[in-house]
This record gives structure tokens, C-alpha cells and sequence, in this order.
């Protein structure tokens, strides 16, 4: 949504009745945001969503904000205003201090807090449906722009007409203050791919009609009628067969998500060199197993290579090996010798493959920098994009290949949940009801521990149960309400209380056990627990080790799941379902 003070104003003149040309550029754009609609009689009227901006600036003005002090271009809203927005309402109603003259000037703030008419607008912005017409005039403005995240200055000009459309139907979100970036949306994405994969023979290249016909294309073939044939097959949508070509099913993703809904997830990875270095070693082992047989990927020879490369490293081998289980680049199996032994998964691969060049870490505002572009009206920030840009994630014009390989990574993996003694610690100390800024959880702490607080919080992040907001705030997902809960009388001291093998091991009492809804207990019969085992996957002496910890940590009764383990159990549930819907709507 993009409203400048000259649109205010034509809003109010065709509430008076002023009549318009369809040909009226300003009028036109207004439409595509759902704020006009042309009606049969040949002209322009306000829409509901129309009327409830002019009513919003009523109440600002009522409120001693004088309108007509604004230039004519000053932006009233843009996709900027209501990133700061709702990033301010996630963090209940606290206004970012870089937010507060941008948001204070235009009504939406007030002593440091979220105005009503920010609310109203939220609400307003939500209701609105905009229209989806890309015309050939605009195909060709898209193909010329980068996908993002890239720096505005001599890329993109806000003024633009053609840029003004974009932004108007959702398609391109600039940054929040200071403002120095734009990217594609994740619906933007999708049209765009479609675009540059498709052919435009028509002077119209996708609006709904066009998405209605690949949605019956995707769903019920069969009913696509000769003239939705005829269009669809020339634009290089759909072959011969009815059957969705590369850009059709860009478009079907486009389709959902303009139908269902924007990503409201910003997925990351976060790893560090420790753990690059042991994902190396594991690799280094399995190419010696090739000629020696008793070579083979176990924790102890693991542990054994890296104390010959760095004996440090090698104290915390078990952690590491975690951490890499946990985002889905080693796995751990038995062998026919019961031995646990490690193998370097597909992403495993992809990830050894991209650090052969240069090894570095991999933070997790690195890859937000790129998945909060998914989103409908999110770019990043100077800070992500600078840990991007070092990380190589992103060039001057968009993702690097790496960096497409990182983002597709955090959306794609099965997250197997570990937790350290520290950020249990630190989770324990995020509230769902009062967020506050990362700076103020590390001033908890000692400055020397700083640092520390900062990385814990961002492994949260990686995991799945906080997020970063680009401001700082930190918020509790509805994972993290669960892990949160579940944690919340364990002691400290374990180490490592949630592991990728205790949700291993989860996972399979939920699929053997009897769940008693009532009681939010699931009962393992004694005669179950060699299933359980089984389906685990793990030796008999991890399996072993895994439940006795489990019990200590109150996870697991005698032949059930406790309150906390049920939980747990939830959370990692609740993280699986939001990661797989998300990517479904990406890679299927």
C-alpha cells in the first residue's frame, strides 16, 4: 500500500464527487490498493478500505497532525510504515526508536507507543484486497529490476509510477528506517520468476483471470476451457498437455499466496566455524572408510580426528555433532554393528561444497537478510544486510548462489531441536507478554558476557523459537511458548537438555504410545519400549543414556510422558508444521 499526500487528497475530491479519466495514472494506482474501485456508470468511488483511510486521516487531523503542511509526494504510507508497524505491535505497542519521528509525524505515535489510528491502519491495510495486473509495460520494469535485497540508490525510484504500482499491489517492499533497501515480496518473487520464465504475447501478462486458470490448470485440468488453453500455452505457462511448465507453477505458488495469505515465518540457520570444521572431518572419515573398513564416522573417531587438528574443539564433539544434526546436515544411524555412526546429509553436501571456497561463519541475520524478502512487506536492514554481504549471501543486486542455497536450506530442513544449558537460560528470560530489545537481555549480564547472549539468542532464532525482529525485539514464537513451558522445571547442569536424539526418541513414544487427550499424557505400555527403540533409530547405549536423561530431567515418567515432555513434544510439533507448510508452498 502506498499513499501520498496528493492522494489524500484526491480521495477527498472524489468523495465530493470530482469525476476521473480511467486513464488517470494516480486514480489508476489508487485502484490496484483497493482504495477506488471504477464503477459501471465510468467513474471512480471509494471503496470500503478508501473510506476508512479518509476517516483515519479525519481522526489524525483531529488529533493536531495538520495534513496540509505535507508535500504533495511525502509518503503517508508505504510498505516501510507498515513494516514499522507491525514490528512495533509484535513488540506490544513499543515504538523503535528510530520509528518514533517517521511514525510521530504521521499520527501513528505517541510518547514512545502505537497510536489507535496505527492499530486502524493495521486493520485497514489487512482488510484491503488489492488487484494483481501486470500489464506488459510493468512485466518489462520487473525483468529489469534486481529480485533483492538491493540497495535503492540508482536502482529504484519511489516515485515511479511504475514502481508506485508494485508497491501498490505488494509486489516490492522497501526497508524501514533509514530506508536503504527494496526486494521483492514473496508473492513479488514468485511473479517475477514466472515472468522471467514465461512468454508475454499479450498485452496482459498475469491479473487474476490469468491465476484463476492456472489454479483450475494445477487442481482440474480437465475443466480448463479452449480460450484458457489457447492463453495459457502461449505465454508458456501450461505445454500440450495442460500440464503447469516452470512458470505456471511460479505462478500457482502466486496464486496461494495471494489467495491464503502472506509467509509470516523468517526461517535462518546459524553455524559457526566449530561446527564447519567437524562437518569437514566427518566427511575426511567417510572418504578413508572407502579404503579402510575400520574408519567409520562414530562420536569417538570424530572426536578422535579433531583432537589431532584442535584439542579444544574436540572437548565439545558431542555438542557439535547436536548442532549439526539440529539443522539437518549430519544424521545419525545404527549400523548392523550397533554402532551410531554419523552421515553427511544432501544440505550437508551443499553446505561443504559452498565452504571449500572460504570457510566462514554463518549467522542468522545473515540468512534473515534474504527470507524476511518472503514476507509482503519486509526488506532488511542495514545490519543484516552488512552480515549478508560479509557471510557473501548477498551481491550488490540480490542473493549470491550461496546465499539462494542458505535461504532455500533454512525453509527446506526437518529441525531436530537442540538446546543448550545457556539457552535454556536465556529462553527462560524472554517473555510472550513484554518483549524487549536484544540489547536489554545482554545487559542482564555482565559486558564480557555479551556476546554470548547475543549468539544464544540468535541460535533461539535459527531454531525456530524466538524471532529477531529487524528492529531488535525479540519475540516468542508459538513454538517457543511450548519449549518455554517445557523447559520451565528442568534444572540446570545437563549440558545439552534437548537433544536431536530425545526428540528422536519423542517422536517415536508419540507414534507407539497412547495418547489420553485429557490428561495430555502419552502412555508407553512396558512391553512398547523395545519399538520405541527400534523406531528411534539410535544403539541400544544412546537409546539407554537419552531416556535416563530424559527422566532426570522429568521429561519422561516411568512408561509415560510427562507435562513437560508433552510440551516438548508440542513445540517440536508446532515447529515442524509451520516449517512444512512453508515449505510446501516453496519447493513442491
Amino acid at each position: 500500500m502506498v499513499i501520498r499526500k496528493k492522494d489524500i487528497e484526491m480521495l477527498k475530491n472524489i468523495k465530493n464527487g470530482q469525476k476521473l479519466n480511467h486513464s488517470d495514472e494516480d486514480a489508476y494506482i489508487l485502484e490496484l490498493e483497493d482504495l477506488l474501485s471504477y464503477s459501471t456508470d465510468g467513474n471512480y468511488k471509494l471503496t470500503y478500505s478508501g473510506e476508512a483511510i479518509l476517516n483515519l486521516i479525519e481522526s489524525i487531523e483531529k488529533n493536531g497532525i495538520d495534513v496540509s503542511d505535507w508535500k504533495d509526494e511525502f509518503r503517508f504510507i508505504g510498505s516501510e510504515i507498515i513494516a514499522m508497524i507491525d514490528s512495533s505491535i509484535k513488540a506490544g505497542g513499543k515504538v523503535f526508536e528510530d520509528f518514533e519521528k517517521p511514525l510521530k509525524e504521521r499520527g501513528f505515535a505517541k510518547d514512545g507507543k502505537l497510536t489507535d489510528e496505527a492499530y486502524e491502519l493495521w486493520e485497514i491495510y489487512r482488510l484491503a484486497r488489492p488487484q494483481l495486473t501486470i500489464d506488459r509495460e510493468l512485466a518489462d520494469h520487473i525483468k529489469s529490476l534486481p529480485q533483492g535485497p538491493a540497495k535503492r540508490t540508482g536502482t529504484i525510484n519511489t516515485d515511479d509510477k511504475l514502481t508506485r504500482r508494485l508497491e501498490a499491489q505488494r509486489l516490492i517492499a522497501f526497508s524501514m528506517p533509514p530506508s536503504n533497501f527494496f526486494a521483492f515480496t514473496g508473492l513479488g518473487r514468485k511473479i517475477r520468476d514466472a515472468i522471467l520464465k514465461g512468454s508475454q504475447p499479450f498485452s496482459t501478462v498475469v491479473n487474476l483471470d490469468i491465476l484463476l486458470s492456472i489454479k483450475k490448470a494445477k487442481e482440474n485440468p480437465d475443466q480448463l476451457s479452449d480460450s484458457e488453453k489457447e492463453t495459457l500455452l502461449a505465454m508458456a505457462y501450461i505445454d500440450e498437455h495442460n500440464r503447469l511448465l516452470a512458470a505456471g507453477e511460479d505462478l500457482y505458488m502466486a496464486y496461494k499466496l495471494y489467495s491464503e495469505g502472506a509467509i509470516l515465518l523468517t526461517p535462518s540457520i546459524a553455524l559457526i566455524l566449530e561446527e564447519i570444521e567437524t562437518l569437514f572431518v566427518v566427511d575426511e572419515l567417510w572418504q578413508k572408510h572407502k579404503t579402510n573398513k575400520d574408519i567409520i564416522p562414530t562420536q569417538k573417531q570424530i572426536k578422535e580426528a579433531l583432537a589431532k587438528k584442535d584439542e579444544e574443539i574436540s572437548q565439545h564433539t558431542a555438542k557439535i555433532l547436536y548442532a549439526l544434526e539440529c539443522f539437518g546436515l549430519i544424521s545419525s544411524r545404527k549400523d548392523d554393528r550397533n554402532r551410531l555412526i554419523y552421515h553427511i546429509t544432501g544440505w550437508g553436501k551443499k553446505v561443504l561444497e559452498d565452504q571449500k571456497a572460504k570457510k566462514r561463519e554463518i549467522s542468522s541475520p545473515a540468512v534473515k537478510c534474504l527470507t524476511i524478502t518472503r514476507k509482503e512487506f519486509s526488506a532488511p536492514g542495514n545490519d543484516w544486510y552488512d552480515e549478508a554481504k560479509k557471510a557473501n549471501l548477498v551481491g550488490d543486486f540480490g542473493p549470491t548462489k550461496s546465499g539462494s542455497m542458505y535461504e532455500e536450506l533454512a525453509i527446506s530442513i526437518d529441525r531436530l531441536t537442540h538446546i543448550t544449558d545457556f539457552e535454556m537460560e536465556i529462553l527462560s528470560k524472554i517473555s510472550d507478554k513484554n518483549p524487549i530489545y536484544l540489547k536489554e537481555y545482554q545487559q542482564q549480564y555482565n559486558s564480557k558476557d555479551h556476546e554470548k547472549v547475543k549468539k544464544a539468542i540468535e541460535l533461539l532464532d535459527a531454531k525456530g523459537f524466538v524471532e529477531i525482529l529487524p528492529t531488535g525485539i525479540v519475540i516468542l514464537t508459538e513454538a517457543g511458548v511450548y519449549l518455554k513451558k517445557a523447559l520451565s522445571g528442568v534444572s540446570s547442569g545437563f549440558g545439552n537438555p534437548v537433544t536431536p536424539h530425545l526428540v528422536r526418541v519423542l517422536r517415536a513414544i508419540k507414534e507407539v504410545g497412547t495418547l489420553y487427550e485429557k490428561e495430555k499424557k502419552i502412555r508407553v505400555r512396558p512391553d512398547k519400549w523395545k519399538e520405541v527403540e527400534k523406531l528411534s533409530g539410535l544403539d541400544p547405549e544412546t537409546f539407554g543414556e537419552v531416556i535416563r536423561i530424559a527422566r532426570l530431567a522429568r521429561f519422561i515418567g516411568t512408561n509415560s510422558l510427562t507435562d513437560a515432555g508433552y510440551n516438548l513434544l508440542c513445540a517440536i510439533d508446532e515447529l515442524k508444521k509451520s516449517y512444512s507448510e512453508l515449505s510446501r508452498w516453496f519447493f513442491s
